[in-house]
């Protein structure tokens, strides 16, 4: 028995070496082409471990790159369009799981279908609304339609965490004297904490990431984010790899340390939906 044990825990092991390997392979590729001289990125064949090492390509990313505008447009869009998506998807999530009325499973199916829609296909309405309202090149056209894209999400995933929360707890407080959105506010939502919070931090690394709209919708530096930001460091005549790299890492690098330090919450959150689903 034992030894059967030990052969599943080494069976697993390798495959999670494995995976691991190829989801960090292009981690470390990028790394390791940001310390590379310029002749070394483009040499044939390519090599992983850079020798000799030279940082001069994150210099020249702080200099020629502008990551400060674009890292601040970044955090104003991701952090309003999680905001936005939070407080909304909670109370219709909270109406779902809690009321009954007609529609409401339409509505339910609705609010999926419109995130089941190809993104490349809303850019033209988007990009015609934008200019109509007087809203291109802005960060809040770019808040709006991030919020679009996530706020199905949120709705979805927080009515499971909520559905898992027993009606009693309601019902205590309304004879408590609270009405239904204290009710919420100050009984449930504290105990789907765990869920509310995995939600916020996927929606942050969803608007963090995302390109289509932002490089649809924005022309310059008022409201372009750092994954736009990326392409003014592609030349017309050539690929400069290493700086490239080197401002890519930039970009990835908060949304991994804001990753690493909400983990447990993504985690914990995760693991209690799936035990409560």
């Amino acid at each position: 028995m034992s030894i059967s044990i030990k052969k599943a825990s080494l069976i697993t092991w390798l495959f999670l070496g494995i995976y691991l390997s190829i989801n960090l392979l292009p981690i470390l590729w990028l790394l390791s082409t940001s310390i590379k001289p310029d002749a070394l990125a483009n040499a044939y064949p390519p090599t992983l471990i850079p020798w000799p090492i030279t940082f001069e390509a994150y210099s020249d990313a702080l200099e020629k790159f502008s990551f400060a505008a674009n890292l601040r447009n970044s955090l104003i869009i991701a952090l309003g369009s999680t905001a936005i998506s939070g407080g909304l998807g909670v109370l219709a999530a909270y109406s779902f799981s809690r009321f009954r009325f007609p529609g409401d499973r339409l509505l339910m199916i609705l609010a999926l279908v419109a995130r089941m829609v190809a993104p490349i296909a809303l850019v033209v309405p988007f990009l015609i609304l934008a200019r109509y309202l007087s809203l291109f090149n802005s960060k809040l056209v770019l808040i709006i339609a991030n919020t679009y894209l996530n706020l199905p999400f949120v709705i979805w995933l927080m009515k499971g965490f909520l559905d898992g929360i027993s009606t009693d707890l309601d019902d205590a407080a309304l004879i408590d004297g609270c009405n239904h959105l204290q009710a919420m506010y100050k009984v449930i939502l504290p105990l789907a904490l765990p869920g509310l919070a995995a939600t916020l931090i996927l929606v942050f690394l969803f608007s963090w990431n995302e390109f289509l709209f932002a490089w649809a919708l924005t022309s310059n530096l008022d409201a372009e984010p750092l994954t736009v930001g990326l392409k003014d460091v592609v030349g017309e005549q050539t690929v400069l790899w290493s700086l490239l790299s080197a401002a890519g890492v930039f970009t990835m690098l908060p949304a991994i340390i804001f990753a690493l330090l909400f983990q447990r919450y993504i985690v914990s959150g995760l693991a209690t939906g799936a035990v409560k689903g």
